[in-house]
């Protein structure tokens, strides 16, 4: 697969994808800012319920099914993924560089049953699945293109599977997994072929 870098999107076209990716109309009602998050919590659609926008408008949170994940816009055309069970990430960087402090802000827009952010040329459409809409499936996006970079799998049906795997290790850490879909052309080489 290769990738290209294309010109990074204006701010209206992140917008404007980010909005169809969350399903949201294309007026601002589906866009939920800083201002408008906690507001909307109270009264709006299940996914306006569910997610919440960071105090600095850079992230998307997501708890639920014993799960919490945020998806930072980190510099440009990147995001970082971070999930843990029964609680809220650690905020340390680790070995990470710092996003550049003049980074554009991301496009977040939430919809009725998913949200999106959108970082330049990068996209994560984040979808409630399950029958009660407590579960998560993230997508990665090619935001110039639309093409679909990467997408977890799905839960198996009754198998109950999980995209995303946390393997307890000694000392209450844990050994995060993640699941995604393969292309149909897709082969790995060099596995013993």
């Amino acid at each position: 697969m290769t990738f290209s870098t294309p010109s990074t999107l204006s701010a209206d076209e992140q917008h404007a994808f980010a909005a169809q990716l969350a399903g949201a109309a294309g007026d601002a009602s589906g866009s939920v800012s800083v201002e408008t998050s906690s507001a909307s919590r109270a009264t709006g659609s299940i996914a306006e319920q569910a997610f919440h926008v960071a105090a600095d408008g850079t992230a998307l949170e997501w708890n639920g099914d014993g799960e919490y994940v945020r998806i930072d816009a980190w510099g440009a055309n990147s995001v970082r993924v971070r999930s843990r069970l029964m609680q809220r990430v650690i905020d340390a960087d680790w070995a990470l560089l710092a996003p550049p402090a003049d980074a554009a802000k991301p496009q977040i827009v939430i919809g009725e049953l998913a949200a999106a952010i959108v970082n330049g040329n990068i996209a994560v459409k984040l979808e409630l699945t399950g029958w009660q809409h407590d579960q998560l499936r993230l997508s990665f996006l090619n935001a110039a293109t639309g093409a679909t970079l990467l997408r977890e799998t799905d839960d198996g049906g009754a198998l109950r599977l999980r995209a995303r795997a946390h393997h307890p290790l000694e000392g209450r850490a844990a050994s995060p997994g993640a699941t995604f879909e393969v292309y149909a052309r897709e082969h790995l080489h060099g596995m013993g072929e």
